[in-house]
Order: C-alpha cells, then sequence, then structure tokens
C-alpha cells in the first residue's frame, strides 16, 4: 500500500474528505460530523491528513490524532489558495488540501496537548475571576474587623476570613 494524503474541510454538520493517492488519483467521501469516529478509525497508519483550523477543528484533531502518522493543521489566514480560489466548494478545498499537503506546501498551526490547552484555560479564565474576588474582599475589610466579626454568625467562618486577608498578600505576589 502506498501512501494516502486525505484532505478534510470541516463544517459543523458534515466534512468532505479528498484521497490523493500516491499516483495522483483521487477519491472523495462526504461524513456527517456524527461520524467522526468511524472515519478515524478508517484511517491507515501511514496516513497523513490535513485541516483547516476552524472552531471545530481540536475535536476533529483528537480524534483523528492516533489513527494518523500526521495530522496537519493549516492555518487558513497563511493558506490563501482556498479562500481565493474561485470554483469554493468543498469538494475543491478538501482536494487542494490533500494536493499541498502531498506536495508538503502547508503552513502548519501547531496543536497544543491536551493538559496544555487546560493550562493556557485556567491561566486566562482564573485570574480574573480571583481579581473579583479580592476587590469584594478587600472592600469587606474596609469594615473594621470587629463588627465583620460580629456579624458573621460562626467562629470558623471568622478565623477563614481572617487567614483569607492575610493571606492576599501572596495573591498580590501573582500579580492578582
Amino acid at each position: 500500500m502506498g501512501e494516502r494524503y486525505l484532505g478534510v474541510d470541516l463544517h459543523r454538520t458534515q466534512f468532505p474528505v479528498c484521497t490523493r493517492l500516491e499516483n495522483g488519483r483521487t477519491y472523495l467521501r462526504q461524513w456527517p460530523s456524527r461520524e467522526m469516529k468511524l472515519c478515524a478509525a478508517q484511517l491507515r497508519k501511514e496516513d497523513e491528513l490535513a485541516v483547516e483550523a476552524t472552531g471545530n477543528t481540536r475535536l476533529f484533531y483528537d480524534a483523528v490524532e492516533k489513527h494518523a502518522a500526521r495530522v496537519v493543521v493549516v492555518n487558513p489566514a497563511q493558506f490563501k489558495v482556498i479562500s481565493q480560489s474561485v470554483k469554493k466548494t468543498d469538494k475543491n478545498d478538501a482536494e487542494l488540501l490533500a494536493v499541498y499537503l502531498s506536495n508538503d506546501l502547508l503552513p502548519e498551526v501547531r496543536m497544543k496537548e491536551r493538559n496544555q490547552r487546560y493550562m493556557g484555560h485556567l491561566r486566562h479564565s482564573t485570574p480574573s475571576s480571583m481579581v473579583e474576588l479580592r476587590i469584594f474582599l478587600r472592600a469587606q475589610t474596609a469594615i473594621p474587623i470587629f463588627t465583620m466579626s460580629a456579624s458573621l454568625r460562626s467562629r470558623r467562618l471568622a478565623r477563614r476570613f481572617s487567614s483569607f486577608h492575610r493571606n492576599s498578600a501572596k495573591l498580590s505576589s501573582f500579580g492578582i
């Protein structure tokens, strides 16, 4: 068996896959998005696959990366061949990806590992919520501490509040 180069044009409900063989022959197959894992299971270990970076590329990449030799995620801003093509159809887009992949001419985007994505998500979402919490708690400490303690129903909550107030300086060292 020879190498196969697959171009995929992802859409929300379906995706065409153009398979280009070493001899230049191409085959097109349309897949519904719900059968993404079935499509991945039919890949060979020596297959190379190209897909444009879109909103659902991560889901597709996670489904196919273990089944193919190489998955190239293409930067659409750098790959103007598709966006500026005269015959803009799903079939043509998938075929262009397969052709350019077979010639190794695609601008590739690096996909982050799952744990790197999670850390990036935490880095971008957590600080803002921590800042809001810190601002709220700082506003609460403007009230004299004995008044605050008197208004709290339990001593345990008062201890937690005091402990958090002492540790807020540590949060400042992180820029929060």
